[in-house]
């Protein structure tokens, strides 16, 4: 899932974006969600202090009445993450030539007062999902401490997690076999954010390895003939964002 962090200090922008990024997700149906929205740039560094593997992209204002600006907001940013994508949405066109002083390397610098803002903003959005996309995840593989060892396991192999009737442990279901180890689904929800989905409180499964899914019954067969389970109020998210 791609994350999106917006700061604004100033209410009624931060609510317009927020509607903005909103009918976005809703209209294209991607795997997005707006983690995070504040006026402070202190806040949201603590939160990315807090939550340093969430990548994704940040929306910031330039001017946000604080010790800093959104630019060295920016790049104090870029100082722990890289790869996230950073947009200006400001007032202040005479600051544009800081980003390049900065290195924080925005997809735009756009102007509140600009006709297109929507656009623009929905245009770096596509980029920024193609981008995620497209970029190979942490790793290829999800990597598991069991009774045999450290163990290594490609995404493509993994059919879903399961929870285990003892307490802090899971079942992950291979396209040959099985392995048991110590860990949660909100865990392992939180350490892979793409390419899976929390059909239920019982279940994380591998969108790519999905034969089908009975809306009616709310199963899931795998392509190794697994089945999984799919909550009632998530099985119409779930059709949407796989393809059958």
């Amino acid at each position: 899932m791609l994350l999106i962090y917006i700061c604004e200090d100033n209410l009624t922008h931060r609510k317009y974006i927020e509607t903005i990024v909103k009918d976005y997700i809703a209209k294209s149906n991607r795997l997005m969600k707006i983690a995070f929205s504040t006026p402070s740039p202190t806040a949201l560094l603590e939160y990315l202090a807090v939550h340093p593997s969430e990548k994704g992209i940040f929306l910031l204002d330039v001017d946000l009445e604080h010790d800093f600006n959104g630019i060295i907001l920016a790049s104090k940013i870029r100082e722990f993450d890289y790869s996230s994508k950073i947009l200006f949405i400001t007032s202040h066109s005479e600051l544009s030539h800081l980003t390049f002083r900065y290195h924080v390397e925005p997809l735009d610098y756009i102007i509140k007062d600009t006709e297109n803002i929507k656009e623009r903003v929905d245009e770096c959005l596509n980029l920024a999902y193609y981008n995620f996309q497209q970029s190979v995840s942490e790793t290829e593989f999800y990597e598991i401490q069991s009774v045999e060892g450290v163990r290594k396991i490609p995404f493509k192999e993994i059919m879903f997690f399961e929870t285990h009737p003892k307490p802090y442990r899971l079942i992950l279901h291979l396209k040959n076999g099985r392995v048991e180890f110590n860990s949660t689904l909100s865990k392992v929800e939180k350490e892979i954010q793409t390419g899976f989905f929390r059909s239920h409180k019982s279940y994380f499964v591998n969108i790519e390895n999905i034969r089908t899914v009975n809306k009616l019954e709310r199963v899931i067969e795998m392509t190794n003939g697994e089945v999984a389970l799919v909550s009632r109020n998530k099985v119409n998210r779930l059709l949407e964002v796989v393809t059958l």
